[in-house]
């Protein structure tokens, strides 16, 4: 068992302890749609290996009818008083910071010490920092559990719909809109100015994330239909510096995409902003700034 497997097991049932405790929560008018989601999800998480792709398929569709129906809600996450909250804030003043920082600190050097990974330094940086705060705050695991909820319960479907977006981009990509993008390039033009190439890779990045809200569900279209066969196999661009600045220029897009979960959506939610775009507006001419320096970078670095 790898130690990426381990950390999807975990997560898997992490959620299976928000699926039971949503269960569990009769001031939760909608609990039995709501622990069903959780408990679906963290059923592909944990076991989505073994399972047949036909009964993946259908647990899929199942995460999308139950928030499609409204059969998601709220409930009591064992709440403390604010008056409790701000005292507590007081009396562990910075140290709070300490799992914080384990996080970022712990993915960071995981990545360049190990051969782990990204992706593993981070679950288990997570686990670092539950490990620590627990003991730190005196709270129980079932606290980290109640305030897990509580986060997902409040993102709903949002907390899952990268996942949904990435899969809708590899869709379309082995559906053949890659090679139908690049049919449509300005063949000429992109075969004899680098520049164009790589002016057109970034926006198309661009584009294409704000339309789908996932940098992901963009990056094999887009680098299929432009990065591959035009800057790579004509003007030996290093793949290695193109697709990590592709990507960079595809969350210039996604960022201030409507439908973008991590960057738009889920911050709205979590700080109750009731300007759907006022994220978005606010961000838009860095994006444009930043959409320059990549293509920029982009070029005189590749």
């Amino acid at each position: 068992m790898t130690p990426l497997e381990i950390l999807y097991y975990i997560a898997g049932f992490y959620l299976f302890a928000f699926s039971f405790a949503s269960g569990c929560d009769r001031s939760n008018k909608k609990r039995w749609g709501t622990a069903f989601f959780w408990g679906l999800f963290g059923l592909l998480l944990a076991f989505g290996q073994f399972l047949p792709g036909w009964l993946s398929g259908i647990i899929v569709i199942f995460l999308a009818v139950i928030p499609g129906l409204n059969l998601m809600g709220k409930g009591e996450y064992g709440d403390v008083s604010k008056e409790a909250r701000i005292l507590s804030a007081d009396r562990f003043g910075s140290v709070l910071f300490i799992p914080v920082l384990i996080i970022p600190v712990g993915t960071i050097l995981i990545n360049a010490l190990t051969d782990f990974g990204a992706l593993i330094g981070l679950g288990i940086s997570a686990l670092a920092a539950l490990a620590v705060a627990l003991p730190l705050t005196g709270e129980k695991t079932r606290r980290a559990v109640q305030e897990g909820r509580r986060t997902m319960d409040s993102l709903g479907w949002t907390a899952i719909i990268s996942q949904f977006l990435a899969t809708i981009g590899l869709l379309f990509n082995s559906a053949g809109v890659g090679e139908t993008i690049s049919s449509l390039m300005p063949v000429t033009l992109l075969e004899s100015s680098k520049f164009a190439s790589v002016a057109m890779y970034c926006a198309g990045m661009m584009v294409f994330s704000f339309v789908l809200g996932n940098a992901f569900a963009a990056f094999a279209i887009i680098t299929t239909g432009i990065g591959i066969p035009f800057l790579v196999k004509i003007h030996g661009a290093d793949p290695s510096i193109i697709t990590v600045l592709a990507m960079l220029s595809g969350y210039s897009g996604s960022i201030i995409s409507p439908l973008a979960g991590n960057f738009v959506l889920v911050p709205t939610v979590l700080l109750k902003i009731k300007d759907r775009f006022g994220i978005a507006k606010v961000e838009l001419p860095v994006v444009i700034l930043m959409l320059m320096v990549h293509i920029a970078v982009m070029y005189f670095a590749s």
